[in-house]
């Protein structure tokens, strides 16, 4: 066995200096991953070493001649509106000929979900006399009715549009691949022989794609092409193309039924009459839609990251179009070792032989399954993965200190962690494991990403704990957080209309998902996990599993009775309260709690989600949230209810009950009496946001106020740079838990690396704000909780708050102000108040 590993080690042997760097490292103390300060360091160098050299090829692929003769090419589109509903695209253009508009390349009706034409089109021309002479044409009689013209500045057009800056070549073979780093040999996995193009195009956001069998297509971005190279056939007049990408591609498919109606010939009729093109294309961008792998079950594109194209196209060609791209593309004249396809078909998770993998416990094969999805671990390498394996089940460590060892790696190069995993499973473990006693304050939770293509999960991170997981802490390694997101990690939404993408994920919902071999099944989902398309699944006991693992019915069955609610979208939402973040507070038996009937007047609820709770139990809440005084309110769980308690005014000292709940809280029954803590309020920052500027604009309030404060938010943080002090103050508004205030405060200044890369993430993070969301920084403004005024004293149109914050200057009682709800929906939803002073809420700090 020893001997075995030497072997293996011998191959992957490191420099000197390499192994006196992993000598000292051992002697460091390492985090709750493992991650010791020299190896964060060295990985933190290695990842903005990967970023630089993307942004290189971005740069590179910006300056080439191919991107810029596309974007400096004439092409603009017109937006025709008041069409007859009978023309087609064909007579548009016809009627735009007759009146002098030439080089038309590009005419599109558009129409609904049935095809049917909305009376409107899209031009394009290239040539800016055209364009002059199309907009002309604005209230001009066609066919009956005054047509209607305008400049149509979308994105969209442009792209569609085929021209000499765009380059596409047949081939008469694709192959998907793995190039094993050891030996450099490709193993090719996957191969298509049928209608093979390769299409390089300026215009678009992903400026590569590759096209086969007539039904599929892949694309990915120049940046994304790490490696390529360039192999000469036939004496020149045709050539290999190599490349190697950096993430998996985005893959699509030919849409011949939008509507799924088996009407795909007389679909397709409909809508050559809405489109004409100059030089008509086998497909155009709306045919394609997003699917899954194309490779079905064998997992090529999930999992493999290299392609060879055999191309018709002379070498020469093709160097050149590489070059003009901003790729770099040396002819290779002696080809790679191509090697045999594996004799196992690829594993569902490592994309290599699970079989391999099988004997190993959940949480080693879990931590490699983080290596294998960011492409850091060689699964083709057969002999790697059977020695590593022997090594890992013949540690002397623990499974946990193997897997936390494993995650450590996840930051290092490729080129050195064959040798580190094998050092780690051959080391004696640590005197002292610190990591338990970390677990016990806050646990790791852990999160996979779940895309079009992949499963990939994420190393266990920091997490608040929820209700659910703090009663079944002792089966914390079967909970996961999962996420659906695109290919490129952002919104899944960006896949629009996709039936394959989103039966994926259904599927995965409906039967399960598996992870590093083992199947986990969908549990329930909070309140924002909804929102941010997130959910909780949970690892179901096998037949051979020793001791009781509760099963998901009895989970949902523990948090409460859900019987009464028969609609599936609210029950669904009620058992997510159980997974609502929460602190735990302190238990408050049923004897000590009341339900009361809630305020209302005129079919109105003013007191919806609104109870109050007694100081008393108010001061022990504080202390277990080690607050520095009492709040005034929490938002809370408790049982089955949820929403705000406000402490009640010392005029009710006669309340026997230390919490009342109003009926518009009780959400369902159920028998914990636990108080649990979502937040305790503050006074917070406030900013503004596209829908509240567009009421006030409705209101009145001009756009040189908005204008203004647009204008002295841009000024601080253009100064943050330059200035110590500047960047201070940018931290006390926008981020004043963030540890680099606490830095700068304490005399670190600018110069400092660490500091100075926080500063500018903190201001390119506002500048983003401010540009997709209008998020304005209102120094004047403040942003607190509501609560019912339980004294009844408040008169109509006046408001009364106070806060316990010295960062904000409240105005003088008697002042008005603008007082206003989140989301604000109308007008109405913002009022101008009288802010008053009364002695019955004096107690209540930071509420409205």
């Amino acid at each position: 066995m020893s001997r075995e590993i030497r072997a293996f080690d011998a191959m992957h042997l490191n420099t000197k200096e390499e192994e006196e760097e992993d000598a000292l490292i051992k002697v460091e103390a390492v985090d709750s991953l493992g991650l010791s300060r020299r190896e964060f360091n060295h990985a933190r160098v290695h990842f903005k070493k990967e970023k630089e050299d993307e942004k290189g090829r971005s740069v590179r692929f910006e300056a080439s001649a191919g991107s810029v003769q596309a974007k400096s090419s004439v092409e603009r589109t017109a937006y025709m509106r008041n069409l007859t509903f009978r023309a087609s695209a064909s007579d548009i253009v016809q009627f735009c000929r007759d009146r002098g508009v030439d080089t038309i390349v590009r005419c599109e009706i558009h129409s609904d979900e049935l095809l049917r034409s909305k009376g409107s089109a899209s031009l394009t021309v290239t040539s800016n006399e055209a364009f002059e002479t199309l907009l002309a044409l604005d209230n001009a009689l066609c066919y009956g009715r005054n047509v209607r013209v305008k400049e149509d500045t979308r994105p969209r057009h442009r792209r569609l549009v085929r021209d000499a800056h765009v380059h596409r070549w047949s081939g008469t073979s694709l192959t998907v691949g793995t190039l094993v780093r050891a030996t450099e040999e490709f193993v090719p996995c996957w191969n298509s022989t049928a209608k093979i193009v390769m299409e390089f195009d300026g215009h678009g956001t992903r400026q590569l794609a590759l096209e086969f069998g007539g039904l599929h297509r892949v694309e990915f971005k120049v940046r994304d092409v790490v490696r390529c190279c360039v192999h000469a056939l036939d004496h020149g007049r045709a050539c290999n193309l190599w490349l190697r990408l950096r993430r998996p591609p985005f893959c699509f498919r030919m849409d011949d039924d939008p509507l799924g109606l088996g009407f795909g010939g007389i679909l397709k009729g409909l809508q050559s009459s809405h489109l004409w093109e100059l030089t008509p294309q086998s497909s155009s961008e709306d045919s394609w839609v997003r699917t899954t792998d194309p490779s079905k079950d064998v997992g090529a594109f999930s999992h493999c990251l290299s392609y060879v194209t055999t191309l018709r196209v002379s070498v020469k060609t093709v160097l050149e179009t590489l070059n003009s791209f901003g790729l770099r593309g040396p002819e290779c004249h002696i080809p790679k070792r191509m090697g045999e396809s594996p004799p196992f078909q690829l594993g569902a998770w490592s994309g290599g032989d699970d079989a391999i993998f099988a004997p190993l416990p959940w949480v080693i094969r879990y931590a490699l399954h983080v290596l294998v999805a960011r492409h850091k671990l060689d699964v083709m390498d057969g002999m790697f993965c059977t020695t590593l394996v022997k090594a890992l089940l013949a540690s002397p460590k623990n499974d946990g200190e193997l897997s936390r060892g494993i995650l450590a790696l996840r930051m290092d190069t490729p080129e050195r962690i064959a040798t580190k995993l094998l050092r780690l499973a051959t080391s004696p473990p640590l005197a002292v494991d610190a990591h338990v006693a970390h677990l016990s304050q806050t646990p790791l939770v852990r999160r996979v990403l779940v895309t079009p293509l992949r499963v990939v999960p994420e190393a266990p991170e920091p997490d608040q704990t929820n209700r659910v997981l703090r009663d079944y802490h002792a089966h914390l390694d079967r909970f996961v957080r999962v996420t659906f997101v695109d290919e490129s990690f952002a919104s899944i939404f960006s896949v629009q209309r996709s039936k394959d993408v989103f039966e994926r994920l259904s599927t995965m919902i409906r039967d399960g998902l598996w992870i590093a071999g083992e199947k986990f099944e969908f549990l329930a989902y909070s309140g924002s996990q909804l929102r941010s398309q997130s959910c909780w699944f949970f690892k179901t006991p096998t037949a051979d599993e020793v001791g009781h693992v509760p099963s998901i019915a009895e989970i949902r069955a523990a948090q409460g009775d859900f019987n009464g609610i028969d609609v599936a979208g609210k029950r669904a939402a009620r058992l997510g309260q159980a997974f609502s973040s929460t602190i735990p507070a302190v238990e408050v038996p049923r004897e000590k709690t009341r339900t009361i009937a809630d305020v209302e007047r005129n079919g109105f609820c003013f007191s919806d989600g609104v109870g109050y709770i007694s100081e008393e139990l108010a001061t022990q809440v504080s202390m277990k949230m080690d607050l520095k005084w009492t709040a005034s309110a929490f938002q809370i769980r408790y049982a089955g209810a949820k929403g705000m308690v406000s402490v009640r005014p010392p005029s009710m000292q006669y309340e026997v009950a230390d919490m009342v709940l109003r009926r518009s809280m009780v959400k369902f029954p159920s028998e914990k009496t636990k108080l649990e803590i979502c937040m305790a309020p503050s006074a917070m920052t406030f900013y503004l946001n596209r829908q509240i500027i567009s009421v006030l604009s409705c209101l009145g309030v001009p756009d040189r106020a908005f204008l203004k404060l647009q204008d002295t938010m841009m000024a601080t943080m253009s100064q943050c740079m330059s200035s110590r002090e500047d960047a201070i103050a940018l931290f006390e508004q926008h981020a004043t838990a963030a540890p680099a205030l606490c830095l700068l405060k304490a005399g670190a200044t600018l110069c400092d690396q660490h500091v100075f890369e926080w500063v500018d993430a903190l201001r390119h993070r506002l500048l983003l704000d401010i540009q997709l969301k209008a998020r304005i920084y209102v120094p004047q403004g403040v942003c607190l909780v509501g609560v019912l005024d339980e004294t009844h004293t408040l008169e109509a149109g006046t408001v009364f708050f106070q806060t316990r914050s010295s960062d904000y200057v409240l105005p003088p009682f008697g002042a008005s102000v603008v007082v206003g709800r989140s989301p604000v929906l109308h007008p109405g939803d913002v009022r101008v108040l009288r802010r008053v002073d009364l002695e019955p809420l004096r107690h209540l700090y930071d509420v409205v």
